[in-house]
Formats: C-alpha cells, sequence, structure tokens
C-alpha cells in the first residue's frame, strides 16, 4: 500500500478529483446566483397590494411571469427553435454526404489495396 502513495499517478489522480470537485461546487454557485428571487419583484416592494387572482389568468402575463424565472440563454421562441432545427438538419445532412463519401472511398480504397495484395501473394 505505501508504494501506491508514493506513485505519481495517485497523486494526480486526487488532484483531479479535488480539481473537478471545485469546479462543480464553482459553477453550482453560479448557477444559484443566476436565479431570480422565489418570491420575485411583488416581495422586493413592501407597499405593493398583493394580486387578486381572477377566475382566467390572462395567458399574456403568465407567459411574461414565466419569462422572468427562466435562466439566461433559455429560449422558449418557438420560430428561434425551428429555425436552429431546420439548420441542424441542413448540416447534418451535409455531415452525412461527407462521411458516405469518406467511407466508401476508404473501402474502395481497402478493396484495391487487397486486390493488389492477392495479386503479389499469388505470383510469389
Amino acid at each position: 500500500m505505501p508504494t501506491v502513495i508514493r506513485t505519481s499517478l495517485a497523486w494526480l489522480v486526487t488532484a483531479e478529483m479535488i480539481l473537478v470537485a471545485l469546479l462543480v461546487v464553482g459553477t453550482w454557485h453560479m448557477v444559484a446566483a443566476a436565479r431570480p428571487d422565489a418570491e420575485g419583484p411583488a416581495a422586493a416592494s413592501p407597499g405593493a397590494s398583493p394580486k387578486v387572482m381572477s377566475s382566467a389568468p390572462d395567458p399574456v402575463t403568465i407567459a411574461r411571469e414565466a419569462e422572468r424565472a427562466l435562466l439566461p440563454g433559455l429560449r422558449l421562441c418557438r420560430a428561434w427553435w425551428r429555425s436552429r432545427v431546420d439548420r441542424l438538419r441542413l448540416e447534418l445532412a451535409s455531415f452525412g454526404r461527407l462521411e458516405w463519401r469518406l467511407v466508401h472511398a476508404a473501402a474502395d480504397r481497402i478493396q484495391r489495396y487487397s486486390t493488389a495484395l492477392g495479386r503479389r501473394v499469388g505470383r510469389t
């Protein structure tokens, strides 16, 4: 067991684990600091009167409140997501074509090589 402690690999792994733990804790604190308060802006102003809920809430008001509660960078706009997904589909299609050409070119090259190798082996 003492040789395990002395090896540099054990110290390297320990240092890496400590570094990852520090990064996780730092990220956790950054995300927690970016979140708005649970009570929202109504709790910040003490003179504000509480809202009276009607039987049918306004959907626009609900959407605005939901947008405020989201973390920065999260988008819910359908048009933005639609354009993003369409662009992703185009990129995937072009990547698929490129992959197909590369795989078939490599397969053809292997076939030519094995054919040429078979001819050489047959001669000797």
